[in-house]
């Protein structure tokens, strides 16, 4: 199975678990995964917007992604939330996962 398979695979089964929006920004042609996660234990609400790659350069999972994350209700640091994410969370298969994975535990 080709890298494109595997990808559309993985964001297939995050749009099952998760509050997400796959878009493609016509200006900059950009495609980015937006996924909206909810703490249990407080009223949080954070919005990541995961930028994937250009149309012509296509590199995820391979180069690290761009995560935009901003609080929707509540206080979240969400510097804190990118900084938690570059440094724990490394580019490869699987990757968009557990930048998901990794801010659902940061939320809990």
């Amino acid at each position: 199975m080709g890298r494109i398979e595997t990808v559309a695979q993985e964001i297939s089964r995050l749009q099952k678990n998760v509050d997400s929006v796959l878009e493609l920004d016509k200006e900059t042609q950009i495609f980015s995964l937006t996924v909206d996660f909810t703490a249990r234990s407080q009223p949080a609400k954070v919005r990541v917007c995961f930028d994937l790659g250009h149309v012509s350069e296509w590199e995820y999972p391979m180069a690290p992604m761009r995560a935009h994350a901003e609080s929707r209700i509540g206080e979240v640091d969400t510097v804190h939330l990118r900084t938690v994410l570059s440094r724990s969370v490394k580019p490869g298969f699987g990757y968009l996962t557990r930048a998901c994975d990794t801010v659902a535990a940061y939320m809990k």
